[in-house]
Formats: C-alpha cells, sequence, structure tokens
C-alpha cells in the first residue's frame, strides 16, 4: 500500500485528514481493503462512543456519538457521516428525523456528509481492487460480465471493504464503473 493518502483518497477526504493529522499514512488505518474508520477518527482526534440513541448519530464538537443498535456497517458509516460534517466545519450535527423535516441548507449538508462517507470507506482505488479481487476469486472474466456475475462481485467487494452491499452498489454506480461507453449498464 502507498505511504500517501493521496494516492487513495479523493482531494476533500485528503485535505480533511491532513488538515487534523498531516503525518498520517493509509498504513496507520488501512486493512488491506477495510478503511478502519473509527481508528482514523480517533488518529484525528476524535472519541467515538457508542450510545442508545433513536437515530443513528451525532456530532459534538469532538465527540462521534453512534448508535449502539445499527448492524456495524450503518456504524461504520455514521462515523465516516458525523467525519464528513466535521470536514465542513459543522462541530455540531444531530438527525432529527426523516431528511424530509430539513431545510435546503440541511438537506445539502447531510448530502455532502454522505458524499464524504461514501469517498472515505470506499474510494475509488479500494473499490477497484476489492472488485478485480472478487471477480478472480469467482473466476470471472472481468472483460465480460453478466448482470449476476456483477452483483456477485459487489457482495464480495462489499465483505472485503466492510460495507453494505446497498452502500457499495450506490457507489460504483456513481462511479459509472460498470458501465458501457454508451452509458448502459453491463447486463
Amino acid at each position: 500500500m502507498s505511504d500517501d493518502i493521496s494516492d487513495i483518497f479523493d482531494a476533500g477526504v485528503v485535505k480533511f485528514i491532513n488538515s487534523k493529522a498531516p503525518n498520517i499514512v493509509p498504513n496507520d488505518f488501512i486493512k488491506e481493503y477495510e478503511v478502519d474508520v473509527e481508528k482514523l477518527a480517533k488518529l484525528l482526534g476524535y472519541q467515538v462512543q457508542f450510545e442508545d440513541l433513536p437515530y443513528s448519530g451525532e456530532l459534538h464538537e469532538d465527540t462521534i456519538i453512534v448508535n449502539k443498535k445499527n448492524v456495524p456497517t450503518r456504524q461504520r458509516f455514521t462515523i465516516a457521516h458525523e467525519l464528513g460534517h466535521a470536514a465542513e466545519h459543522q462541530s455540531e450535527a444531530k438527525r432529527r428525523g426523516g431528511i424530509g423535516r430539513y431545510g435546503l441548507q440541511e438537506r445539502f449538508d447531510e448530502i455532502t456528509a454522505n458524499k464524504f462517507a461514501s469517498e472515505l470507506l470506499m474510494p475509488v482505488k479500494l473499490v477497484i481492487r476489492s472488485l478485480l479481487k472478487s471477480a478472480d476469486d469467482n473466476g470471472y472474466n472481468s472483460q465480460r460480465l453478466t448482470s449476476g456475475e456483477v452483483a456477485q462481485m459487489e457482495t464480495g467487494a462489499s465483505s472485503m471493504l466492510n460495507v453494505s452491499t446497498e452502500a457499495l452498489k450506490y457507489r460504483v454506480e456513481n462511479l459509472g464503473i460498470f458501465r458501457k461507453q454508451s452509458d448502459e449498464r453491463i447486463h
């Protein structure tokens, strides 16, 4: 693995990490394919607490509070999401219910934090490496894939990245990884 986070992460993630811990290297918080987001949060100076909450999580200054009842992949996304709020200089962020209750600025803040979380947990390089590993593990020809093979690869890759299959599918779709040149999805 590279010694430079800019070889792995998007510019916004790199800028935030460097602003908090300029000497951090990927090996400090990445295990093969998985970003150890809880360890990263701690390296960046945040405390992570798990409590019984009626929502996924919240940010209070340098403390990220996560719903202890959520599944581990959701907890990881929540930590990354709250780091996204911190990256946008929002020292307080708390879910008040469904996004439908938010005003325009709050919606934008939530979308921005979700995008940051996706880029942090599923950086392009690790997504592609995990998909190729999944294809290889299953004996697939990555040049010609059926939709069933793509789904199987996404399931395998999501396990390697320790994210939900749904989150990985959104990321893969947003990155356009399985789109043909004509912008049609591979069948």
